[in-house]
């Protein structure tokens, strides 16, 4: 039996912190089979199994884990337990994603609307002017202004 295996087997643990371990060892292969492996169980319905692939994922800092963990965040919705999706998100660049964020932030709960504000706070936005009015009018919805978040972007064509 091979160590991917192996650590796939482990990862078939009911303790968490097994999990955790097993999915930083699988992201620290970082092979094919390792990766293929934490990305099927972000799909899981277990928040558990969830969160411990997801922060293997985020380790690994891979800009192409970003669409397949942020597509399982609006599957899942704003009322699931996705706040560790969420935070994984802030190794990723976010530069595209303004207005889902924004989103995320208004109708999270307080896990996720902390892990969006450092997002808003920390990272740099590209926006197209029409894009960036929709964003501004969803806060303003809500009570709140794009300079309440300090949020920094450029305007792209």
């Amino acid at each position: 039996m091979n160590k991917v295996s192996e650590l796939k087997k482990q990862f078939e643990s009911n303790d968490f912190q097994t999990k955790l371990s097993t999915s930083d060892q699988l992201a620290n292969i970082g092979s094919d089979e390792s990766l293929s492996f934490l990305l099927e169980q972000l799909k899981s319905e277990n928040n558990r199994i969830r969160n411990a692939a997801v922060l293997g994922l985020m380790e690994t800092r891979n800009q192409k884990f970003f669409k397949p963990i942020l597509d399982r965040i609006t599957e899942l919705g704003f009322n699931e337990e996705i706040g560790t999706l969420v935070y994984a998100l802030e190794n990723f660049n976010c530069s595209n994603v303004l207005k889902l964020i924004c989103e995320l932030y208004l109708y999270g709960n307080a896990e996720v609307q902390m892990s969006t504000s450092s997002i808003l706070a920390d990272q740099k936005f590209k926006e197209i002017q029409g894009e960036l009015s929709n964003v501004k009018q969803l806060l303003n919805e809500h009570g709140r202004k794009i300079e309440d978040f300090k949020i920094q972007f450029e305007i792209t064509e």
